[in-house]
């Protein structure tokens, strides 16, 4: 899902601004293969310890 967005953008991705409907390893993981920092917040009922 992550990765044919991710390809229609021309040129260098720095940053992608998601909802927390991507906070999915494999999306981070694929923003993390275009070198960019993904600023994604986690889900609301994410445990912080």
């Amino acid at each position: 899902m992550t990765k044919p967005l991710l390809d229609q953008v021309p040129g260098k991705i720095k940053k992608v601004i998601a909802d927390g409907g991507y906070d999915r390893s494999e999306a981070r993981e694929e923003v993390r293969k275009k070198k960019a920092q993904a600023l994604i917040p986690p889900p609301k009922n994410e445990c912080h310890f």
